[in-house]
């Protein structure tokens, strides 16, 4: 006679013969985030862009800022595992920087450092999500454009729940609000709306909105986002 489980349904009326029923992927969960500080970070040398721990099996989304630049060439490697590229924005014109977004499957615990190596030798800057549940990241949206008053980031999902989504912008003009709730808003160190950085986060449920939306005076702006998900 079949052992009962948990999740398990009889096929056929038979108790000898069951299927296992997947139950709702885990729902994302945000461990921690920060960036590299309030100054920019050569090319070539190391940043901390959380104040803790990375764990293993864990995600970390980086937001990789190249300034004074645009369409370079740039490698990001780090001491916790792989950084994988999502997606490379470049500046549009007008006094915007390139921005990037990359995941990290975290390999190992203990504490995380990031490199960027650019093609022109200049300064950088990242900010940082670690997550839990989100092993496979995927770009959601990407937008470039000028005088944008509302810089908007269509971040679309593929419909399902337990998404965490991460968008990211930088402008020419120094933004005066970030997307409202259900995101979360990061503007610490030096990755803010003085220094012309700004990322948000959320978990997305159905009923919530998926649209990443900044107001600003007048300006250039590049945006992107990613999605991560079971």
């Amino acid at each position: 006679m079949a052992v009962a489980n948990v999740g398990a349904n009889v096929v056929g009326g038979n108790p000898d013969v069951v299927n296992s029923v997947a139950g709702p992927p885990p729902v994302p969960s945000v461990i921690q985030v920060g960036d590299t500080g309030t100054a920019s970070v050569a090319s070539g040398a190391a940043g901390s862009p959380l104040p803790g721990s990375v764990t293993a099996g864990n995600t970390v989304i980086l937001n990789v800022g190249v300034i004074s630049a645009t369409g370079q060439s740039t490698t990001v490697t780090s001491n916790r595992g792989t950084p994988i590229l999502v997606i490379r924005q470049a500046a549009a014109g007008g006094g915007q920087n390139d921005l990037e977004q990359w995941y990290l499957p975290v390999t190992s615990t203990g504490a995380l450092t990031v490199t960027v190596t650019t093609s022109d030798a200049t300064n950088w800057r990242c900010q940082a999500v670690e997550a839990s549940n989100c092993p496979n990241v995927s770009l959601a949206g990407q937008f470039a454009g000028s005088a944008q008053t509302t810089p908007t980031c269509p971040c679309g999902t593929t419909g399902k729940t337990n998404q965490l989504l991460v968008a990211a912008m930088n402008s020419s003009s120094v933004p005066t609000a970030g997307p409202g709730a259900p995101w979360t808003v990061y503007n610490a160190g030096g990755w803010t709306f003085a220094n012309r950085w700004s990322s948000a986060y959320q978990v997305f449920a159905p009923g919530t909105g998926t649209t990443a939306q900044w107001s600003q005076p007048s300006g250039a702006v590049v945006m992107s986002a990613v999605f991560a998900n079971t």
